[in-house]
């Protein structure tokens, strides 16, 4: 199991579809997935989340891999709201 403290890397608002955070956490998430490892995102002082953050972190992922193998592989802590985990 792989965890990523969002709060370390990116900071309490996940918000820019360009920060410099995201590709290494895209090689850490790619990198579980094909070892069959899961990954938890700790989302502990974190205050907000944009769609556009995820769509940055997540849409190149889903193509690779798939909607289904990101949402078995990836979980956050605590859980993300409802419209969040359907926007990935």
């Amino acid at each position: 199991m792989i965890k990523i403290e969002l709060l370390k890397g990116v900071g309490t608002s996940c918000q820019r579809r360009t920060d410099q955070s995201i590709p290494g956490i895209q090689k850490k998430i790619k990198d579980a997935i094909k070892n069959k490892e899961g990954v938890v995102f700790n989302l502990n002082g974190i205050k907000s989340v944009t769609p556009s953050f995820l769509d940055q972190l997540f849409g190149e992922l889903i193509k690779e891999f798939g909607t289904e193998s990101i949402l078995k592989y990836c979980k956050f802590e605590p859980e993300l709201f409802y419209s969040f985990k359907e926007q990935i």
